[in-house]
Order: structure tokens, then sequence, then C-alpha cells
């Protein structure tokens, strides 16, 4: 004797609308936290970026000044001026006897900071180099531009 096999009717397999909704739900509150903290460090990354663009010019800096070289632009201390697609980097020597003078990278619009931010390095008549930034949200503050004195 032949058993014939029946095929029982089962619904289709799928998620239901709510199912749909919580994890729509879901990503839009992973979202809603992810979007504006990838926005903190973009920021902090292109600070950063300034700061290490100037901080690089320190050390040719003080040479020049011990040699008694004129430093007219970042040209001089080995720099390209196009060196940075985020801004724009200038020297400027404000006392060529003693050395003080400062390093500046200023953000232009391609930066997801404000255009005219600034990270700037100031070197002193003895040496001591501090750093400053304007227009910077404070979470973007390079590390060690909170505590001036390098």
């Amino acid at each position: 004797m032949m058993k014939t096999m029946t095929r029982t009717a089962r619904g289709q397999g799928g998620f239901t609308l709510i199912e749909l909704l919580v994890v729509v739900a879901i990503i839009g509150v992973l979202a809603a936290i992810a979007v504006p903290q990838y926005q903190n460090y973009v920021e902090r990354s292109e600070a950063s970026a300034g700061y290490s663009t100037i901080r690089s010019l320190q050390t040719p800096y003080d040479a020049a000044i011990f040699s008694s070289d004129t430093i007219t632009a970042v040209t001089d201390l080995g720099m390209q001026s196009g060196a940075s697609s985020l801004g724009t980097v200038a020297a400027n020597v404000t006392d060529a006897d003693t050395g003080a003078g400062t390093l500046t990278f200023t953000f232009d619009g391609e930066s997801v900071l404000p255009a005219n931010s600034t990270v700037t390095l100031t070197r002193d008549a003895d040496g001591v180099w501090t750093c400053t930034t304007a227009n910077i949200p404070e979470q973007a503050i390079p590390n060690n531009c909170s505590d001036p004195t390098l």
C-alpha cells in the first residue's frame, strides 16, 4: 500500500510590520547618536591636523633663528605654500633679534571647522612656545593646545 504524502499549507515566512518598525527605530536611535559623534571626531581630527602641520615647523623655525636666517614665508622653513588642503600656513617673525614670532594654521571653507578658525604657536623672546586657538569648538581643541605651554 502506498502512502500519499500531502503537503500542509504553511504561511509565508518573513518579518511582521512591528518587527520591521522596531528595527527601523533602533537604527534611528543609533544614527541620532552616531552622526554627531562622527562630526565631533572629524572636527577634532582636522584641528589636530592643523596643529601637527605647524608643530612640524617649530624645529626649522628655531634653526633658522639660531642661524640668523630670514623667515618671510613658510617656504623658508621647507614647507610648500599649499601643503594642506584644509587651510593655509603662515610664519611671522615679530622680532628678528629674539626670534619671537608665530606659526599659524588658518582653516578655510574646505574644512568642517568654521572658516578662519586658527591654531597658533607663538614663540616668545625666551624661546618658549605656546599654543592658542580661535573659533575652534571646545571639544575639537587639540590636547596639547589645552595646556598652552609646550
